[in-house]
This record gives structure tokens, sequence and C-alpha cells, in this order.
């Protein structure tokens, strides 16, 4: 019953976000240097709609999005794997050493698009961890800062990142900033949507 609710609630989220897709407006300028791979960050508030950038983005490049392990990141992959994107899951535990191994394998393909929710995923809020910098430094690939702002949406202040859901019929302006290779001891001033993220202790 268990695996029946969560394949239901998988289509609803997909099934909402196809209406999205044909009901909003969407304001987007991708940056030229994507085609030599990147890492983009966003904050987890933006998660959902980050899948339509996800299908704009797709072309001849692999792109992955780094997703947790546990029961959220199943209905992350499906969202994913419906829109051609590879979902990335980050173990707990003895496995994460051999994960990063071949994460940053992943990083440093040609053309390679790894994709991850700075302050996820469980927060604090607006407080980037060091893993995209990270991976942009032993990439050798830009860091790009996404982040989305909304007309209309739905915002579950009760959640820590302030989730949020785009109504239909909304427009929505995606801001792609490249802040260029970065690193975990050249963490940026994130200036994105006018909101300003202090460096990750």
């Amino acid at each position: 019953m268990k695996e029946w609710g969560k394949a239901c609630l998988c289509r609803l989220y997909y099934a909402y976000l196809r209406l999205l897709e044909k009901t909003v407006h969407l304001e987007l300028e991708l940056p030229e240097n994507l085609k030599n791979g990147a890492v983009i960050g966003f904050w987890h508030e933006d998660s959902y709609i980050m899948n339509l950038l996800l299908k704009k983005m797709l072309g001849e490049q692999k792109i992955s999005v780094i997703v947790t392990a546990d029961e959220r990141g199943d209905y992350i992959e499906y969202l994913l794997k419906r829109c051609h994107g590879e979902a990335i899951r980050l173990p707990d535990g003895n496995r994460c050493r051999t994960f990063m191994e071949d994460l940053t394998g992943a990083a440093k393909e040609t053309e390679k698009i790894l994709a991850v929710a700075l302050d996820g995923p469980l927060g604090p809020r607006h407080i980037p961890k060091t893993l995209a910098f990270y991976l942009s430094e032993t990439g050798k690939k830009d860091f790009i800062a996404a982040k989305a702002d909304y007309s209309k949406s739905v915002s579950l202040s009760r959640r820590w990142d302030h989730y949020k859901i785009p109504l239909p019929f909304t427009s929505i302006k995606i801001t792609m900033e490249s802040y260029g290779v970065t690193g975990r001891k050249n963490i940026p001033r994130l200036d994105i949507g006018r909101m300003e993220a202090s460096k990750a202790s």
C-alpha cells in the first residue's frame, strides 16, 4: 500500500509539473559557457521548478542532479527521469568516500553538467554547503548560481526551506549567474535574486 501511495504521489507531482510547463511564462537566458559543462547551484526552495529548467537545458549535454538518498529522493528521482535527467543519490555513512571519488570523476567529464541544492538537504536555509564549489574546483568547471522569482506561488513556510510551489498561469524568471571556477576555500558571496548567502562554516 505504501508503494502504491508513493507511485500515485509521483504521478501527481509530474502531472502538476506538466500543467506548469503548459501554462507558466518562463523567462530564462542560459549562459553561453554551458556547452563546456558546469556546476549549477540553486536554493532548495526552488527544487520543484528546477525540473523545468532541466528540460530547457537538455540537448546533447549530460545533466545529473545530486539528491538525497532518503525517501524524499525517490520523488525527486522520478521527476528527473521523466524530464530526461539523471539523479545521483547521495549516500550516508561508509559509502560516502567511494561516492565522492565517483562524483569527482563525473565532475571531470567533458560537457557534464552537475546540479545541486546549495543549502540542501536539510539546511540551514540560504547557507551554502561546500559540495558545489568543490566539484567546480576538481572538475575545472564554472559554478553557476540559479535563482527563481515567482509572480505567484505558494510558500510552505513551516518547512525549513520555505519550499515554493508556483501556481499555474504565473510568470517565473530564472536568473543564472556565472562565478567562474570556484573552490571550497573560494566560496563567492552569492547575490542571486537580491539575496546574499554567507560562507558556509
